[in-house]
């Protein structure tokens, strides 16, 4: 799969191209995720956010802007994606983060903080298969993207907050890259999770969602791999957010493949990030409750399966209107 930024950018209303890297290690309450796309209004500026938890608790967040990405290099200002084909990739960050809390994020979204230095330079590698999502057509497909791809794997580097630095070996990673048009004006909610059982060479995939007016035609798409073999698999049971409430809300996934039904359990999280995004399609740290958004939940979980244990992540978010094309409700 050709992995870089698009050089030639498609004349598309409402087109973008994201990169997203989703990382935890439950071992030491860590948690980190770092996004990466581009901005719908020009599409050669990037937007770059990053949310992390360290093992203490406590909550960075940073968002920002730049132009300075090249063929094999994803950048905007202080975060930066390293591309290197099959070898996999290195992501990076160097710069002031602003410090808060969950409590915050749920009760206000982000506001004016003190900042802090944070420095992460994590290696990225993977064995499993790349899951390609693109070209399954639904209601939902020029919300996701058309071109879709993702892929479980490691990371492994050293993060860096004031006098706090964590160690970070084979941690949990899952990675993501899509482009196509963005119109989030429909979007209802979503259920996107993975996870990993290293015991039995197994991971997992499924990316769900609804929109407005075509409830009963949701895009569900789901995949297993076991020993580098990947499987097709169908949604079976599923669970969608229906409001704020549901945040850090444990569930079960169920997933029917060659290898026979397979049911999914959050026992456990790690960390939970706050979110939301708006129409056009741009995101936040925090909730906004007095302003119309889509609430959602980035976070590191602990999936149980057949008695094992595996790490593993979770975005759900929902919203109780649609937009209209200005962003506002309709």
């Amino acid at each position: 799969m050709e992995d870089n930024p698009l050089e030639v950018i498609p004349d598309l209303s409402l087109w973008s191209e994201n990169y997203a890297y989703m990382i935890t290690d439950s071992s030491q309450g860590f948690a980190c995720f770092l996004l990466m796309g581009r901005w719908i209004p020009d599409p050669t500026v990037w937007r770059e956010f990053l949310m992390v938890q360290m093992p203490d608790g406590r909550m960075l967040h940073h968002k920002s802007w730049g132009r300075a990405t090249s063929r094999n290099v994803v950048s905007a200002a202080l975060a930066r994606i390293e591309l290197d084909g099959d070898a996999g990739c290195r992501i990076f960050f160097d710069g002031p983060i602003a410090e808060t809390s969950r409590e915050v994020l749920l009760k206000q979204g982000t506001r004016n903080q003190s900042l802090g230095r944070l420095t992460l330079d994590l290696s990225i590698s993977s064995e499993v298969p790349v899951w390609n999502m693109s070209g399954h057509a639904s209601s939902a497909e020029e919300i996701a993207g058309k071109m879709h791809i993702e892929q479980v794997g490691v990371a492994s580097g050293t993060v860096t907050f004031g006098d706090e630095t964590v160690q970070v070996n084979n941690a949990f990673m899952q990675r993501d890259h899509s482009r196509g048009v963005r119109d989030v004006t429909k979007f209802y909610r979503h259920c996107w999770a993975q996870g990993s059982f290293p015991e039995r060479d197994l991971t997992f995939n499924l990316y769900s969602m609804l929109v407005f007016g075509r409830e009963n035609e949701p895009m569900m798409n789901a995949s297993v791999t076991q020993a580098g073999k990947r499987y097709p698999a169908t949604i079976i049971e599923i669970a969608y957010m229906d409001s704020r409430a549901d945040a850090m809300k444990p569930y079960s996934i169920t997933l029917a493949c060659e290898l026979g039904n397979m049911t999914f359990r959050i026992v456990d999280f790690v960390a939970s990030f706050p979110t939301a995004f708006v129409s056009p399609w741009d995101i936040v740290a925090g909730v906004f409750p007095e302003e119309h958004s889509v609430t959602g939940v980035e976070e590191a979980v602990v999936w149980e399966w057949e008695g094992l244990r595996g790490e593993g992540w979770s975005e759900r978010s929902f919203t109780d209107q649609a937009f209209d094309k200005q962003g506002a409700a309709a």
